[in-house]
């Protein structure tokens, strides 16, 4: 036990009390420099990290401005109708997805584990779904570029085609996790 003088009152006290037996003041109990260096150190930290963070940002922003200013009325046409093909091959794996989960026996147990969107359009899903018999069991679909869903389980040979044409080439966009966090399969 130490002692340390009362802010109020000038009394020696212990510094465990949580108020001097003499005059009744509160005591006020400081933070260690060990603690305060720490506290200091992590805001530093953070400031940086924001202040750096929407620098780079900004630069991402300036450098596709720029390179988007540089290219020909023509390169936009090209750019404008990939992003729109992009977009409606995105949105058709979004819709198979649902797709898939709304056929299946429970679409409550259905969990979306993957679903890859490739370049030439098509979807390759992995989820697992009850079976008849209540098991949870693993299953494959691909939704072809031309709209045509193929189910494992249903399509053994034609799937199997399809999926080594489609979804056997590396590459491609991971959807689920936007498909979840957008509540597509929930609609």
């Amino acid at each position: 036990m130490a002692l340390i003088k009362c802010g109020e009152c000038g009394r020696d006290i212990s510094n465990t009390a949580k108020a001097c037996p003499q005059c009744g003041a509160k005591i006020k109990k400081s933070v260690s420099p060990i603690v305060a260096v720490f506290i200091v150190g992590m805001g530093a930290c953070i400031i940086y990290g924001v202040i750096n963070g929407n620098q780079q940002q900004q630069d991402k922003r300036d450098t596709e401005t720029a390179r988007a200013a540089a290219l020909t009325p023509e390169q936009q046409a090209q750019e404008s109708a990939a992003r729109l093909k992009r977009g409606a091959q995105l949105t058709a794996g979004a819709r198979g997805a649902w797709i898939i989960k709304h056929a299946a026996k429970d679409p409550e147990a259905f969990e979306l584990r993957s679903a890859v969107v490739k370049s030439a359009g098509a979807t390759c899903y992995e989820y697992r779904a009850k079976n008849s018999y209540g098991a949870v069991l693993p299953g494959e679909a691909v939704l072809s570029p031309t709209g045509r869903m193929y189910v494992k389980e249903q399509d053994e040979g034609a799937f199997a085609r399809v999926w080594n044409k489609e979804c056997t080439v590396a590459g491609g966009d991971e959807v689920a996790p936007v498909i979840k966090q957008q509540g597509i399969l929930d609609k």
